[in-house]
Formats: structure tokens, C-alpha cells, sequence
């Protein structure tokens, strides 16, 4: 396949975010033939996928579905936009390019790594809890 030079940019400047935000590439070969590029935070286990259409989906890998399946949860993370008022409003997903795609991803694994890091505290308070109700 032959890149163009923005491609090349954006595959660069993709490398250097994985770096420094410690993300890994999963992107499988059937996936790269879309054009879609798959990426995961182990932080967190969640799998953030960029799409040629412009969508950026959260695919949660180690949760329980709201139907209590074991299967990974998965949502778009693009903005909407509403038209209409009242009963008639309705909303559409806006679609972004590469580098709209990156703020998305990035801004949605801090997200998630604090709520994760929240989550942990929590859970500690509750241990030390049971710990001292023990003395």
C-alpha cells in the first residue's frame, strides 16, 4: 500500500502518542485493510479503534455488558450534533478527521485512566475500612 505524505505524518506523529502515553498497536491484519487502526491502553484494558469514516469507537474489553454477557461493551466516542426542538430533535454523530480522531482517543484514555485511578482509591478507603472495623 503507498502512503501519501500527510499519511506518513500522521502514522509518525500516531507512533509518537503510543510512545509517550505507553498504548500498543493491535490493529489486525483484516482491520488494517480497512484503513482502521486499533489501539490498546493496558492501563486500563480498553481498545480505542479510529475508523476511515472518521469514527473513534471505546471498546471495553474486560467488563460485563448491560444485557450481563461476558462481552466487551463498546460505544462511539464522536461528538454529536441536534437539529430540531422538543419530540422532533434528533442527533447525528460528527464525523472527524485523523487528527480530531487523535484529540478524541487521547482525551477519552486520560478520561478513563482517572475513573480507573478513582475507582482504585475507592476500593482502597474500603479495605481500610474493614481493616479498622476489625480492631
Amino acid at each position: 500500500m503507498q502512503f501519501t505524505t500527510l499519511q506518513l505524518r500522521h502514522k509518525k506523529a500516531l507512533n509518537n502518542i503510543l510512545q509517550d502515553e505507553n498504548l500498543y498497536n493491535v490493529t489486525s491484519e483484516r482491520q488494517e485493510k480497512n484503513g482502521t487502526i486499533a489501539i490498546l491502553d493496558r492501563t486500563t484494558q480498553v481498545t480505542y479503534t479510529l475508523h476511515t469514516s472518521g469514527y473513534v469507537r471505546h471498546n471495553d474489553n474486560n467488563g460485563l455488558s448491560w444485557w450481563g454477557d461476558d462481552n466487551k461493551r463498546s460505544w462511539q466516542l464522536n461528538r454529536v450534533s441536534a437539529t430540531g426542538e422538543g419530540w422532533r430533535k434528533t442527533y447525528r454523530r460528527v464525523l472527524a478527521t485523523f487528527d480530531e480522531q487523535i484529540i478524541i482517543m487521547v482525551n477519552a484514555i486520560h478520561r478513563d485512566r482517572a475513573a480507573q485511578a478513582i475507582q482504585n482509591l475507592r476500593e482502597e478507603i474500603i479495605d481500610m475500612q474493614k481493616e479498622l472495623r476489625k480492631l
